[in-house]
């Protein structure tokens, strides 16, 4: 009997709180209320990224500019991604330290995101040490319409031109 009564009280109060007569209910919402939407607004989430990348290289070098020109594909995991590939094809200046490029990362489903690379390296004897922020414009499957930022962190080694490194940031993606 006391079960029934319990739940008798809770239907009550929960009854009460949808009333719309706030005099008589202090739980009765007062005010203008959120008009309903399309959602579409309410769909975009940002989620983090971490994770781990190995990568290699191949460079040709520029004379006129004094830059390599630079094909990387990597490979690794992160959490929203699981296992990757990515692909970055750019420009590194030798004479200041400075990079640009396109990144594309692809997740095992085949979804993709791609962006614009920016970075720099300083070189310590047969290392380099590398920042990449990759700012997202756009993407497939999952990721169409995503952006956000990611920063990538390497240590390339400059006799094999091999490196492994990690990437954090966050992604808003409307899926």
């Amino acid at each position: 009997m006391r079960l029934y009564q319990t739940l008798g009280v809770v239907l009550t109060l929960a009854g009460g709180a949808c009333s719309a007569d706030a005099t008589h209910n202090p739980m009765a919402p007062t005010g203008l209320q959120r008009a309903a939407t399309d959602g579409a607004a309410d769909a975009t989430k940002t989620l983090n990224i971490h994770g781990t990348l190995q990568t290699s290289e191949i460079d040709g070098y520029d004379p006129a500019t004094n830059s390599l020109l630079v094909h990387l594909t990597g490979s690794g995991a992160a959490s929203l991604l699981g296992r990757f590939t990515m692909v970055d094809d750019g420009v590194a200046s030798l004479t200041t330290g400075a990079g640009t490029g396109t990144i594309t990362y692809t997740a095992a489903d085949g979804s993709s995101f791609t962006g614009t690379a920016s970075g720099n390296g300083t070189i310590d004897g047969d290392f380099a040490d590398l920042a990449d922020t990759l700012t997202v414009t756009g993407g497939t499957g999952r990721f169409a319409g995503a952006s956000g930022i990611l920063i990538a962190n390497r240590r390339l080694d400059l006799t094999t031109l091999s490196s492994s490194g990690s990437i954090n940031g966050s992604l808003s993606t409307s899926k």
